[in-house]
């Protein structure tokens, strides 16, 4: 299980000093392959123009654009496979309903019901089929980041698993309490650093994706790589 104390450490860190973070990425952002800052935000401005969830997912052209982004983010390398556009649409169409129960929250909403808000949300990660993983943490977060980017921050092995504390492992075998305990963090940095407040150009893009770039830049600066 994470170190609860280095962990606490960190964030509190990082929310201290979370301006600094946010700008250190934008300067020193590790993603630069051709496409990746592009097709995410076509993806997400797409999502705002549409307007709801069930206009997204119905929507053609935003599934492709959700696609190619991952994609370009890696889901379709030798380690994970994405599924065609077309099973994604399928996918995404039959869980819509769900999907609406999620329209109205933010994460940084005081009265968000924080845990069964995260259950809810990885209820839908289990549902929705993107990759042929069993684990559905990184997979399923940068599908829903991009349908819900106000409330759903993207998670990967390479930053938020290690910021977080969670062990290779543990992260991989259990991971429905890697995802609960890592978006109940995202809340509580969430709450305590607004992140609305530095939306802008490149990659801050909501305020989920710019807690993410916080967090990422707190990796890079503390050199704080994957076991």
């Amino acid at each position: 299980m994470p170190d609860k104390a280095t962990v606490t450490e960190q964030i509190s860190e990082l929310c201290g000093s979370f301006r600094e973070f946010v700008e250190y990425y934008d300067l020193h952002t590790p993603f630069r392959i051709p496409g990746q800052l592009e097709y995410h935000r076509r993806t997400i401005e797409r999502r705002r123009l549409l307007g709801s969830v069930r206009a997204a997912v119905q929507d053609r052209e935003f599934v492709e654009f959700l696609w190619k982004t991952l994609d370009k983010w890696g889901m379709n390398s030798r380690s994970a496979r994405l599924v065609s556009v077309n099973e994604l649409w399928d996918s995404l169409k039959q869980n819509v309903n769900t999907f609406e129960s999620l329209e109205r929250f933010r994460i940084d909403d005081v009265s968000l019901d924080k845990t069964r808000t995260a259950d809810q949300i990885w209820d839908i990660i289990q549902r929705v089929h993107v990759t042929p993983s069993a684990n559905k943490v990184v997979s399923g977060t940068k599908t829903m980041h991009h349908l819900f980017p106000d409330l759903i921050p993207p998670m990967d092995r390479q930053y938020s698993r290690v910021f977080f504390g969670w062990q290779r492992q543990e992260f991989q075998y259990n991971p429905r309490d890697a995802f609960i305990d890592i978006y109940l963090k995202f809340i509580e940095i969430a709450l305590s650093t607004n992140p609305t407040q530095f939306e802008g150009k490149g990659w801050r893009t909501s305020r989920t994706k710019i807690l993410d770039n916080a967090i990422v830049a707190y990796c890079l600066v503390h050199d704080l790589k994957p076991d």
